[in-house]
């Protein structure tokens, strides 16, 4: 008997696909030209560099590692749920972990590999000195640790849900919880609170503390090294048992379908998800597509818990430390909202165009005199409408952290502080409110496009947010790398060239993607889906 024959047909398909050579290729070849590049015109040593250099790429790995799960596997057992296709595999023999650690395997395989191709690059510091093999290998340790538990928490929300929507929220959610941000600003909170209880073992889930902990100035101090382990270890068995439970589960949630069961189609959190008491407005003289979009209100109560937790660890924080000097710990759950509203709006900008283009109903609306602009636009200011309130709220977030760092800094200049650190402020905090609504509107124009061709959405959703939201925080990392040294007016060119570099990109992607959709959209949807 084959043991567990999916992961084996689906390593065999993967092996005869040009794409996984091909992704390695440019993985690698990426990761290179990071770490080269800035040795062109940097005067640091070559010792400084490289481990300065190890610690951005193992910090990007580390990033794409958490957030493997929300884009790969959050949705791949809920989508075979919804298309019906799931039972078919368990009329075999095949048990619940053959079909969860097939399902993996099919979904993440490439991006394991992609991550493999990126080792041999970390390894370069080694020879540039400034990195111990320790290290190294706890580097490594810690980012493929980390994957597996991105994965395995995305199996176990998708092997609960049936809706997409609520398969990555809910998996974004648990991540933000254990890992990323919630559970260590609680700690640094209760230990603001109470100074004589240090409740350690809520920074054990988190993949950056552990990644942390493995540098040698943490790992060699006398605590160091049980700390680290103690991280590794709790976040090895939070994935083993979300493997389990999504193997125990899946073959008695399937069977559950929401014409059987019409409790499935309620929301679970109607005041979070605002179902309850709402009312469509009548069509009258409204666009019919964005009228026909407001009624899809279903499924966003994991998307509004993510963001109310943040803005109450966010309030929380303000409160307790606006006074003291760890005013560090108030950016972490401020940038978490930025961070999180944009993966929720490439989450959801493209969703619709996908499914109404999977179930034909794209077609037939094609076959009707409203015109493809109407269907844009109406799907577009369906989107803003749904978004609005969380952008205003985040924007006003900024402004209230502005004053609080504002007024610390000022009382600890003693009245004055100078011109160039008040114009990084203005630029850090007001410029990230500019690039929010930016980032928002190309978020929305890039991922309708790229959920209209999409052929598996999860990938439509990673590469509309990376197109958007990554190349200018890379374009910042290589200009610190590059820069000798970063004066008060250099870091002033800094955040204006960050935002310029972000207005640039998201200004282009608004014009070509509206563009396309304006004028492409009947033959787009006549035609097959990307691969």
């Amino acid at each position: 008997m084959t043991v567990l024959p999916i992961v084996g047909r689906e390593l065999a398909v993967a092996s005869r696909r040009s794409a996984t050579y091909w992704l390695r290729f440019w993985v690698a070849a990426g990761a290179v030209a990071i770490f080269f590049v800035p040795f062109l015109n940097s005067r640091n040593s070559i010792t400084e560099m490289g481990q300065a250099l190890f610690i951005v790429l193992g910090s990007g790995m580390l990033g794409f590692s958490m957030l493997a799960g929300v884009f790969l596997t959050a949705d791949c057992l809920s989508a075979e749920k919804r298309e019906g296709t799931l039972g078919l595999l368990f009329l075999t023999d095949l048990k619940g972990y053959d079909v969860v650690l097939g399902k993996m395997a099919a979904n993440s395989l490439q991006a394991f590999f992609g991550l493999l191709a990126v080792f041999p690059v970390l390894g370069l510091p080694l020879l540039t000195g400034g990195l111990s093999g320790g290290e190294f290998w706890r580097t490594i340790l810690v980012l493929t640790v980390t994957m597996y538990f991105s994965l395995s928490v995305g199996m176990l929300v998708s092997a609960a849900s049936r809706k997409g929507r609520q398969a990555m929220g809910g998996t974004l959610a648990a991540i933000l919880l254990l890992s990323g941000v919630i559970l260590p600003q609680l700690w640094q909170l209760l230990l603001r609170m109470n100074h004589l209880v240090r409740l350690d073992f809520l920074l054990w889930p988190s993949p950056v503390y552990a990644y942390m902990k493995g540098f040698d100035s943490s790992y060699s101090t006398p605590y160091g090294r049980r700390f680290f382990w103690h991280a590794m270890t709790t976040i090895f068995a939070l994935a083993s048992a979300c493997i389990l439970a999504a193997s125990i589960l899946l073959p008695r949630s399937w069977q559950k379908s929401a014409a059987a069961d019409p409790n499935l189609e309620r929301p679970r959190f109607q005041f979070l998800s605002g179902a309850r008491g709402w009312r469509r407005p009548r069509l009258e003289n409204m666009n019919p597509f964005f009228w026909l979009a407001l009624g899809d209100r279903s499924g966003q109560s994991a998307m509004n818990l993510i963001l109310i937790l943040l803005g109450v660890l966010w309030a929380a924080m303000v409160v307790f430390l606006w006074d003291s000097r760890n005013l560090q710990f108030i950016f972490f759950p401020a940038f978490a909202l930025h961070f999180t509203v944009k993966i929720l709006i490439a989450t959801e900008s493209g969703r619709r165009f996908y499914q109404d283009r999977q179930s034909g109903a794209l077609e037939l609306l094609l076959a009707t005199p409203l015109p493809a602009r109407a269907i844009v636009a109406g799907q577009r200011a369906a989107l803003w409408k749904r978004f609005k309130p969380a952008l205003w709220l985040i924007s006003v977030a900024n402004v209230v952290t502005f004053a609080v760092v504002f007024e610390r800094v000022v009382l600890e200049a003693s009245g004055t502080i100078p011109a160039s650190e008040y114009i990084s402020m203005v630029e850090v905090f007001f410029g990230g409110v500019v690039m929010l609504w930016l980032d928002a509107g190309a978020l929305i124009s890039l991922g309708m496009w790229k959920g209209l061709k999409a052929g598996k959405y999860p990938r439509s959703v990673f590469a509309t947010w990376g197109q958007v939201v990554l190349p200018p925080w890379l374009a910042i990392v290589l200009f610190a790398l590059i820069a000798p040294r970063i004066s008060d007016d250099a870091l002033i060119f800094l955040f204006a060239f960050w935002c310029g570099i972000g207005m640039a990109i998201d200004l282009a992607a608004i014009a070509r993607a509206d563009g396309k959709l304006t004028t492409t959209l009947r033959s787009v949807v006549s035609e097959g889906c990307e691969g």
